[in-house]
């Protein structure tokens, strides 16, 4: 199977959203292959369908409802963003399992971490996300995913950080527990090694999506 990819550069939260629909509704249609789509957005607060309905949030951020699964989480510059819109019977053979799905691409953001930059992140097997030291007192999440699924055809997607400003997480609540911490590829790496590194999300995405691919479609079939 062949899932493709595309860079969207920086975009607002908004109009990649009406794109995105729009790229699902041709692949449900046979119109468009399977594709990723990489991006970057200007600052947002999306809340998926658990976000509580009287969770704050900063006035100076837009803030969009979204329908996905999971909590409130930012989004802006420094942010890898990756939306896979893919038909999931071409994926799982017809065995549908979005769980296996999520968790798939749970291991190709490690696997990228790990081959890229040599950080060691982990799964955790009750909540969605890619963390850091899952063993300590305060946990690190270091990306986020939420899907959504229409006529067996994926949407939204994951939030990878890269070099965001991590003052913008001070609102969020990470899975709606309280102690985690959101944290970065650069705090993760350092200020010495993150001046030396590219952190060039535009440089960086071909990377990540041969690493999704490995585990989206080796691990299904």
């Amino acid at each position: 199977m062949i899932i493709e990819s595309v860079w969207w550069g920086r975009t607002q939260y908004m109009d990649a959203l009406v794109q995105m629909n729009q790229m699902q509704a041709d692949v449900i249609a046979g119109k468009c292959p399977s594709t990723i789509i990489y991006t970057e957005h200007n600052p947002v607060i999306t809340c998926g369908r658990n976000t509580p309905p009287n969770q704050i949030f900063s006035k100076s951020i837009p803030t969009v409802e979204v329908n996905r699964g999971g909590l409130a989480t930012w989004h802006g510059p420094g942010q890898l963003i990756a939306y896979p819109v893919i038909n999931l019977r071409k994926v799982t053979q017809n065995n549908i399992d979005l769980h296996g799905f999520l968790r798939n691409i749970e291991l190709g953001i490690i696997a990228f971490l790990s081959e890229q930059f040599s950080i060691r992140a982990k799964q955790r097997p009750q909540f969605t996300g890619v963390w850091i030291d899952t063993d300590a007192p305060v946990q690190r999440k270091i990306a986020s995913i939420g899907i959504s699924v229409r006529r067996f055809v994926t949407a939204h997607g994951l939030a990878l950080n890269i070099n965001p400003s991590m003052e913008a997480f001070e609102n969020i609540i990470p899975c709606g527990l309280t102690g985690i911490q959101m944290t970065s590829v650069a705090q993760e790496i350092g200020t010495t090694t993150a001046a030396t590194t590219s952190l060039d999300l535009e440089k960086l995405y071909p990377t990540l999506h041969q690493s999704l691919l490995r585990t989206i479609i080796h691990n299904d079939n």
